[in-house]
C-alpha cells in the first residue's frame, strides 16, 4: 500500500491584536493625538499597567495637553492609591506644570513620605 501524502497543517493564525495593542500602535504612529493618548493611559490604568499609564500621563504633562483630564485622573487615582510614589510624583508634575506650586509641593512631599 502507498503511504498517504502528508497534509500540511495550516500556519497558525497571528494572535489577534488586543484593543490595548491597537491603541498603543495608534499612539506610537500619531504621537500628537492627545485624545487617543489619554484614552490609552486610562485603559492601561484599568488594565493595571500602571507604569506604562504614568508614562503616557507624563508625556501629556510635558507637552501641556489635556491637563484638566490628566489632573482629574491622577487625583482620583491618588485617592485610591495614596502611597503610590510614582503616581504622586506624576501628580506633582501635573500641578507644577499648571503653576499650582503648593499642590505640587504637597504631592511631592506625600511621594517622599510614601517612599520611606
Amino acid at each position: 500500500p502507498e503511504p498517504e501524502p502528508e497534509i500540511e497543517a495550516p500556519a497558525p493564525a497571528a494572535a489577534p491584536e488586543t484593543e490595548l495593542d491597537a491603541a498603543r500602535a495608534h499612539v506610537a504612529e500619531h504621537e500628537d493625538d492627545y485624545r487617543a493618548r489619554i484614552a490609552l493611559a486610562r485603559a492601561l490604568w484599568q488594565a493595571d499597567e500602571i507604569t506604562e499609564a504614568l508614562e503616557h500621563y507624563s508625556v501629556l504633562i510635558r507637552v501641556n495637553q489635556r491637563m484638566e483630564d490628566v489632573m482629574a485622573d491622577l487625583k482620583r487615582y491618588a485617592a485610591d492609591q495614596p502611597r503610590n510614589t510614582p503616581l504622586l510624583r506624576t501628580l506633582g508634575d501635573a500641578y507644577m506644570k499648571n503653576g499650582l506650586v503648593n499642590k505640587a509641593l504637597d504631592a511631592y512631599k506625600r511621594a517622599m513620605q510614601s517612599y520611606r
